[in-house]
């Protein structure tokens, strides 16, 4: 189970001095009713993420019965994640 990840950390973490564009992307991912999982946005930071899953969620949303929306976090390069980061909001 991946860990849960704090919105306002990953924020904080990109407008730190060090923060480094493309050591991590950002997967906007929806599940639906029938337990399906799409990844509907890629960015490398969350922000950017979340404007472009909010633009496709417009679209998919009349057609998927949508359930849940999350950020996925994972390091460049590797196939595990970091961590979820729950959008309750964005429903």
């Amino acid at each position: 189970m991946s860990p849960i990840l704090n919105l306002n950390d990953e924020y904080a973490r990109i407008d730190a001095p060090d923060f480094r564009p493309g050591e991590y992307l950002y997967l906007g991912q929806v599940r639906t009713d029938d337990d399906e999982t799409a990844v509907v946005a890629v960015a490398y930071k969350p922000d950017y993420a979340i404007k472009k899953l909010k633009e496709n969620l417009a679209i998919l949303q009349p057609a998927a019965a949508i359930r849940e929306c999350y950020l996925r976090k994972i390091r460049v390069g590797e196939t595990d994640d970091c961590g979820k980061i729950p959008l309750d909001g964005i429903l």
